[in-house]
């Protein structure tokens, strides 16, 4: 997805011993690298695309919208556990243009808009009211 939407980024892939940029080479397949881009995230977006919107955020390539995310971004190794479980360890975690590790405070939009459960309606979402007025602004 990085790839389809953004070209030249940087993220840092870091553990206590080691730091690897990686960089994203962008591919322009039918206009990606050109469409009007936004990205709407909240309480419930973790993981990688909490990844996606900080890299899109950092290069300026689109605007990210909505509320405060976790943090809950990093590379996980399955150790086995004799009883035949597992369990996950964080081994790595990941900074966009050097700025803080997503996993410490989670991501902050650009954008904030909070909106409570019982404020989302079919008929009015604050999010993606604020989502459709930042895409006819960037045409």
């Amino acid at each position: 997805m990085l790839a389809l939407f953004l070209d030249n980024a940087t993220i840092d892939i870091y553990s206590r011993s080691n730091n690897e940029p990686y960089r994203v080479n962008g591919q322009n397949l039918f206009g990606s690298q050109e469409v009007p881009l936004v990205v709407l995230v909240g309480e419930h977006t973790s993981g990688l695309p909490e990844l996606f919107a900080a890299a899109v955020q950092s290069t300026g390539r689109g605007v990210v919208i909505g509320s405060n995310t976790e943090g809950n971004v990093e590379a996980l190794n399955a150790y086995p556990l004799p009883n035949g479980g597992q369990i996950l360890i964080a081994s790595a975690s990941f900074r966009v243009r050097g700025e803080e590790e997503l996993g410490l405070h989670g991501f902050k939009p650009e954008v904030r808009v909070e909106a409570r459960w019982d404020e989302i309606l079919p008929e009015a979402d604050p999010v993606l009211e604020q989502a459709i007025l930042s895409l006819e602004a960037q045409e």
